[in-house]
């Protein structure tokens, strides 16, 4: 069961002129409920502005859907969405910890005259 939701039309079948290649990682899975991934047709690489909330583990998604994100607070709203209820905003916010390193030169020190 899910929760599916960014369609601009609200008719469920509604997309963008865009679509985004499909990203997978056996890392992130569909284990528990309120992961958040990309909704698409049947072609891998058709995602375009729809998502969907996990409510349970739903594993058969695993690798076939792109997992971009974990509700983290306010799941006790999620689960109180219903058919026709209006999302008005959605916060997306970085993990707490970062999944790579960034890396830089450091810079040079400046000399004293």
């Amino acid at each position: 069961m899910l929760i599916q939701g960014g369609d601009p039309n609200g008719s469920g079948s509604g997309s963008s002129d865009k679509t985004i290649k499909l990203e997978v990682s056996p890392k992130l899975k569909h284990d528990k409920p309120g992961v958040v991934a990309m909704a698409r047709r049947t072609d891998p690489d058709s995602a375009s502005c729809q998502f969907y909330i996990t409510m349970v583990p739903i594993p058969s998604l695993d690798m076939g859907y792109a997992v971009f994100g974990q509700v983290t607070q306010g799941m006790d709203v999620v689960n109180k969405i219903e058919r026709g209820d209006v999302m008005k905003s959605v916060r997306i916010a970085p993990a707490s910890k970062p999944t790579h390193k960034a890396t830089a030169k450091p810079k040079p020190k400046p000399k004293h005259k």
